[in-house]
């Protein structure tokens, strides 16, 4: 079963007839707002849904291993395989401290959203 949402508030439900590859023949059937059903093709889809890339930056992370239960599962969820898991408490590692805000790791990485400075407004302020 697939949704597709449209800018009008339209739910298109329905099962994608045709080929795997995308061919010009796939139907989709619709449920309209007044219960009925209606069938169209995907050119018409392809002219009435737009949809933009959307890329996220993840410019800052925090870690408050006070809370971390060492499971794993952030390891296993991160698309970009950045976090590693380390068995680190066999080594005889403690995570413990007076004052509860050491435990929180902050990864920042600000060059991603600072402006990149104009090379004429460089040259400007050299003369």
């Amino acid at each position: 079963m697939n949704v597709v949402h449209l800018k009008d508030r339209t739910e298109i439900v329905g099962n994608i007839e045709g080929d795997e590859k995308p061919a010009s023949n796939t139907t989709v059937t619709i449920q309209t707002r007044d219960d009925r059903t209606a069938t169209v093709s995907s050119e018409e889809i392809a002219n009435i849904v737009e949809r933009k890339p959307v890329i996220f930056y993840l410019d800052q992370f925090d870690i408050d291993m006070s809370l971390c239960m060492y499971c794993g599962l952030c390891t296993e969820v991160c698309p970009t395989e950045c976090l590693i898991m380390f068995d680190n408490l066999s080594d005889g590692v403690e995570y413990s401290t007076f004052d509860r805000t050491d435990l929180i790791y902050e990864f920042a990485k600000p060059e991603m959203y600072e402006q990149p400075a104009d090379e004429s407004t460089e040259a400007e302020a050299a003369d």
